[in-house]
């Protein structure tokens, strides 16, 4: 199937720069894979770890919260992670995060870097 000339121009306004093999690459990449862009997994994320304006919210508990710097949290409690992920919204089951997290470093603090997770998600590897 030969793709029209709006669905090529498409794909070329979704690159950040110039086109070189590797782009190329990675573009193909997530059309074939049907993933999100690698930015937009970890702004959903950082966005489920920030504080809720709800008080009673686990997210809103994280102790890797937005400080006061404003920047958004970069890693959460893997535990806390997965009573997000088991909880809210399209609720996965353990199982299911289980291989999400299959490969995912935890730092000594029991906390999962959200950069190693959309890493693992988006290739296999970290």
């Amino acid at each position: 199937q030969t793709p029209s000339n709006e669905y090529i121009d498409g794909m070329l306004r979704e690159a950040p720069g110039s086109i070189n093999f590797t782009m190329y690459l990675t573009l193909m990449g997530e059309k074939m894979g049907g993933t999100d862009p690698e930015r937009d997994i970890l702004d959903a994320f950082e966005a489920l770890a920030a504080p809720a304006s709800s008080s009673d919210s686990t997210a809103g508990a994280n102790a890797n919260a937005a400080g006061a710097d404003g920047m958004p949290p970069a890693a959460m409690p893997v535990d806390d992670l997965r009573a997000l992920m088991t909880s809210m919204g399209d609720r996965f089951l353990d199982a299911e995060v289980d291989v999400m997290l299959k490969g995912v470093p935890v730092d000594e603090a029991g906390c999962v870097r959200f950069r190693d997770l959309v890493r693992v998600i988006k290739t296999g590897e970290c």
